[in-house]
Formats: C-alpha cells, sequence, structure tokens
C-alpha cells in the first residue's frame, strides 16, 4: 500500500492519501505561486496508484481560500480522481464555512467544469490530521 502525505503550510495545504486506510484530503489554504507543480505530484500519485484506490473513495477538500494559479492546480487534481475513479463518479466532499458564497460558488464551478456532483459539508465536519513533526 501507499500513501502521500504532505504537510501544511502557510501556502499550501495538507495532502493526505492513503491506500491502506482508504483516506484521501486535502485541507488548508492553498496560495502557491507554482500551484501546478504542488498539484501535479498529486495527480501523479492518483496515476501510479490508482489501482489501489477503491472505487466509490471519498475525496475530502477543504480549501477555505486558494488563488487563481491553485485553481488551476485544483482542477488538475481533481481530473485526476475523476479519470482513475473505476467508471463511477467519484464522491467529492467539498466542505465550506457557513454563508462562503464564493467557496460555494468554486465548488460549483468545479462540479459543472468536471461534470460530477460534489457533497457539500460545514467546515466543522472536515478531517482532522495530526501534524508529524
Amino acid at each position: 500500500m501507499s500513501e502521500l502525505k504532505i504537510g501544511k503550510t502557510n501556502n499550501s495545504p495538507l495532502i493526505n492519501f492513503d491506500t491502506a486506510s482508504q483516506q484521501y484530503a486535502m485541507i488548508g489554504v492553498s496560495s502557491l505561486l507554482n500551484a501546478f507543480d504542488f498539484f501535479s505530484g498529486a495527480a501523479n500519485w492518483i496515476e501510479k496508484n490508482k489501482d489501489s484506490i477503491m472505487p466509490n473513495v471519498e475525496w475530502h477538500l477543504y480549501i477555505p481560500y486558494f488563488n487563481s494559479g491553485s485553481a488551476k492546480g485544483i482542477l488538475h487534481l481533481l481530473l485526476a480522481v475523476k479519470k482513475h475513479s473505476h467508471d463511477n463518479y467519484p464522491k467529492i466532499v467539498w466542505y465550506l464555512e457557513e454563508e462562503d458564497d464564493f467557496m460555494l460558488e468554486s465548488g460549483k464551478s468545479f462540479e459543472n467544469i468536471l461534470e460530477i456532483p460534489f457533497m457539500y459539508r460545514s467546515s466543522l465536519l472536515a478531517p482532522q490530521f495530526e501534524e508529524e513533526n
């Protein structure tokens, strides 16, 4: 089994993809200057591990802020998720703050581009991960 763990920084989200536990989450702000490179690494991991990712798993995304460069990288990552979702619609769970219309519209935009339904949940329900030291 394989895992991809990238710790959260002030301008990049935590990424925790784990085929053993079948947990896939991206949590945190993304204001990267080279966002496409950052998200390409995660998309490449999905390609490499596609046979170990079970159908119907949930992909959890709580990104309270992202810049325009990050939007392109996030879309690239979500396209990889869609491509390798075993002929099913992937289950994308998009977390947002209460009354955050911008993030709701952002999720809806990704949903329309990808042509897959998202599930929307309160950020209070977002997965929590211990930071490794």
